[in-house]
């Protein structure tokens, strides 16, 4: 009878846990970002080619740039940029030397080889969560941590 219980309690209650985690802004786009960085990555590659990842803190988006692309498709590329949700922001983005952007445009570059420009990007929501997104310049993947974390805190 318990486990019958537990199993209506299970089957009721795991639906609602999907949606409320499906609807975390902050944690949807440090999930798309990601997705995005390891695109920038692999196209860098492929294409050998330096791509860009860049952020514009005024519109509140982020898009893919490139040496080589033309005009009417790096205005395409900005037009059809990622747009983050009205409650997350870019809190600021810090590089390695030491800079530390939060407003205008900034680029993180990916060079041809794969390699990334050591950084972190530091998003923020409404409700004061925040995370931290460490790009590493050799390894490809990102680590994300959900606190701000400066730059000299964390393995580059």
């Amino acid at each position: 009878m318990v486990i019958f219980l537990m199993g209506i309690m299970l089957s009721l209650s795991l639906p609602r846990l999907r949606d409320v985690a499906l609807s975390d802004n902050l944690k949807n786009t440090v999930r798309t970002m990601n997705s995005f960085v390891k695109e920038i990555r692999y196209q860098a590659i492929k294409d050998s080619h330096e791509y860009l990842l860049k952020f514009d803190f005024a519109s509140k988006s982020f898009w893919s740039d490139s040496d080589d692309l033309t005009e009417e498709k790096r205005i395409a590329a900005r037009e059809n940029s990622i747009s983050l949700p009205s409650d997350v922001r870019v809190i600021d983005i810090s590089f390695k030397d030491g800079e530390k952007k939060t407003s205008g445009e900034v680029s993180i570059r990916f060079s041809k080889e794969g390699y990334i420009s050591p950084s972190v990007i530091h998003l923020g929501s409404d409700d004061g969560r925040r995370f931290t997104y460490v790009l590493r310049p050799f390894l490809g993947d990102a680590d994300i941590i959900e606190d701000y974390v400066e730059i000299g805190e964390v393995t580059l």
